[in-house]
């Protein structure tokens, strides 16, 4: 499998969820039914790119935005996935195992055969019950960035006299360059997406970015992607989430209950606000303690990793 690209460290838990400290300070805690391994972020990055086959131009675009965001290069990511998708990579190593996968790999396409009138929807069956037959219908990865943004810490300084005086300024400024969606599409084609970000405001002020996007690889292999970004003492956060059809449903809650920890989110008492529409823009601005700094840090969340 293409996302599982740099192990570094494999670690086996057993039945019951495990906390793994991801920084200092930061912890997450492991669904019982799932396992996880270590990678570097920046190198899994960059074979992402490559598989794709992306442009110096798209490579470039998305390194120098990591780069803003406070990201180092150094950052070991955390990818949560089934024991056995793990089991699946370990028996690319001896004939046994190559011989085990194959049977799944059988398995998967033998139930799509002949049932559908074009080779996209049949592929994508073959993907679905690979994914279903290897329990990994669903996973995570979790990163901390290691520097601090300096435009958060400027942010998260700025006086209540100061930030009311922004927000004049600010709301003068919105036009129409919000858009319902947003949309991306590799040059070489092997990856597309479209979805919409919003800003999620908590019951205790708190505030993150999630966007959930519709991916599309090598035009065959349809996922959908949410993530959270969530600012942390000056530095960025991240969990999201891939998961396929209606293995999706549900998919959030399981990420607020790994990220718990450290973060207390309660999806019941979030006020939701469309980074797209203006009004929504305005309104949070207008109407919320801290607005426009929630609306400025949210235009700096806003980057697909």
């Amino acid at each position: 499998m293409k996302y599982l690209l740099i192990i570094i460290i494999l670690i086996a838990t057993n039945a019951f969820a495990e906390i793994v400290e991801l920084a200092p300070g930061v912890r997450i805690k492991i669904p019982e039914d799932k396992t996880y391994i270590k990678y570097n972020k920046l190198e899994n990055m960059l074979k992402n790119f490559l598989d794709a086959e992306f442009t110096d131009k798209e490579t470039t675009r998305f390194l120098n935005s990591s780069k803003i965001s406070g990201s180092s290069g150094d950052e070991i990511a955390v990818h949560i996935n089934s024991r056995k998708v793990f089991k699946y990579q370990e028996n690319k190593k001896d004939d046994f195992g190559i011989l085990e996968n194959e049977s799944m790999i059988d398995d998967a396409i033998f139930a799509c055969m002949g049932k559908f009138k074009t080779k996209k929807k049949e592929y994508h069956c073959y993907y679905r019950n690979f994914k279903i037959i290897t329990e990994s219908t669903s996973h995570y990865n979790l990163w901390i960035n290691e520097n601090e943004d300096l435009k958060f810490k400027e942010l998260f300084t700025l006086t209540d006299d100061e930030i009311a005086n922004l927000s004049r300024k600010e709301i003068k400024k919105i036009n129409k360059k919000y858009s319902p969606k947003f949309k991306f599409k590799s040059k070489s084609k092997k990856i597309k997406y479209s979805g919409s970000q919003n800003i999620k405001i908590t019951g205790t002020g708190d505030f993150y970015i999630e966007e959930m996007i519709n991916i599309v690889k090598y035009g065959l292999f349809k996922t959908t992607f949410v993530s959270f970004n969530i600012p942390y003492k000056n530095r960025r956060f991240v969990i999201f989430a891939v998961c396929v059809d209606e293995f999706c449903d549900g998919i959030r809650q399981k990420m607020v209950d790994i990220i718990e920890p450290t973060f207390k989110i309660n999806p019941n008492g979030i006020k939701t606000y469309d980074f797209q529409k203006k009004q929504n823009m305005i309104d949070l601005i207008t109407k919320v303690k801290n607005g426009y700094r929630i609306f400025r840090l949210a235009e700096l969340l806003m980057f697909l990793v």
